[in-house]
């Protein structure tokens, strides 16, 4: 699972990420095993560590709301990356034949200059979603691990701060406090790594299935067009039908592979819609919060510009999906069916159609474990509710203070 030239800018990405955070599949024995360490280290140091250094914040600033709720902040975000990790751990097989097949199959084929346009018109709008969330993401972790050097600037050497809190005596002194740094921002980049890789893999997968949809449509609707202009649309139909034949396995293949997006990420789905509105609003209220230092601020900023990034190439490649797997029909119904004659493959081929149309009536779909699919309205939905919990806290925020 090498990257090859026929690779955009977002699997490569991608997949060096991955590869930084130790999931993906070894080439050879010395290669499992670092990938096999790193994957250990990030994932045990982010649950001894920060897990536990979260959890005593939020315990001792109990009677502090602001404290309470970054502390909670944290927790949800990072046990949302562990729960990614585990996740694609228990689907690992799963997940590559969904990349292999992408790559395989979208990525490597070969398309007349239609086609290119819409593949290359998804290769962009995967990039531009998958720059977007990475930039964001980075800020955030490049803002929590510059953080403590910037607030340390002018202090003394005592109480040092560090980018997660310890309540211990000897965390500010040299060399603890170095080595407690550089384990808290391995830590907090190895999270990182697993809250945004997986999402983004998701994103390309969705927008490229949803091009493979439309490219669908184009060869539906234009079949062998040009031979039956030069033959009047006499004698052709069964060419015409060979090609069908081979839409119609197209079609099948990419309803399959929906169907294995869907098994392997409905959990995922649900995970992601129901924390996303609780995570918006503590983030949102991290931001405006008066006792915020500036520095808070800017990681909590970045944090929203990428949640919200995150959520919507999330839904929008999930809505695409629905969307252009329905458009299938229209495919079918703008082919030259009309002009072929109404001899044995000419009726076939008509007959098939009909089914070809029933089938595309029923969508291409991401639940979310079944219970909704996954669509541009979940995005305004979650966004709604985020408002909603935002409202109520700001209440009890000023409830508080009074």
């Amino acid at each position: 699972m090498s990257l090859t030239n026929n690779d955009d800018f977002s699997v490569v990405l991608t997949i060096t990420c991955l590869k930084i955070a130790g999931y993906w599949r070894a080439a050879t024995r010395i290669q499992q095993c670092i990938y096999n360490f790193l994957i250990t280290s990030g994932a045990s140091g982010c649950f001894n560590k920060k897990e536990v250094v979260i959890f005593l914040r939020y315990w001792h600033a109990f009677m502090n709301l602001s404290d309470c709720l970054y502390g909670l902040c944290n927790l949800i975000t990072l046990s949302l990356a562990l729960f990614k990790l585990f996740l694609m751990l228990w689907y690992r097989k799963e997940f590559y034949h969904l990349v292999n097949f992408l790559r395989k199959e979208f990525l490597n084929s070969t398309y007349d200059s239609y086609e290119t346009v819409i593949v290359n018109r998804c290769r962009r709008i995967s990039t531009f979603f998958v720059c977007c969330f990475t930039f964001f993401a980075q800020g955030t972790l490049l803002n929590y691990s510059l953080s403590p050097i910037i607030d340390n600037i002018g202090k003394n050497v005592t109480g040092r701060p560090l980018p997660a809190k310890v309540w211990t005596d000897w965390a500010g002194d040299t060399p603890y406090y170095e080595i407690l740094y550089t384990a808290q921002i391995y830590s907090i980049y190895h999270g990182g790594l697993y809250y945004f890789s997986f999402d983004n893999f998701l994103c390309i997968i969705t927008v490229h299935v949803a091009g493979q949809f439309r490219i669908l449509q184009y060869r539906l609707a234009v079949l062998n067009s040009a031979n039956s202009r030069k033959n009047n649309g006499k004698n052709s139909a069964k060419e015409h039908y060979i090609t069908f034949k081979n839409c119609v396995q197209q079609h099948q293949i990419l309803i399959e592979y929906c169907k294995k997006i869907e098994a392997t990420f409905s959990i995922f789905a649900l995970v992601q819609v129901v924390i996303f509105s609780l995570l918006i609003c503590l983030v949102g209220y991290q931001i405006i919060t008066a006792d915020a230092t500036i520095a808070r601020r800017v990681i909590f900023i970045c944090h929203i510009g990428g949640s919200m990034s995150q959520l919507f190439m999330f839904t929008y490649g999930c809505d695409c999906i629905t969307r252009d797997s329905m458009n299938v029909a229209t495919g079918v119904y703008a082919g030259p069916w009309t002009q072929l004659s109404m001899n044995k493959s000419g009726k076939m081929l008509r007959k098939d159609s009909i089914l070809v149309i029933l089938r595309s009536s029923v969508p291409c779909s991401i639940t979310a474990c079944g219970f909704s699919s996954i669509s541009l309205e979940t995005y305004t939905k979650v966004l709604s509710t985020a408002v909603s919990y935002f409202t109520l806290l700001s209440q009890s925020a000023e409830t508080e203070m009074k």
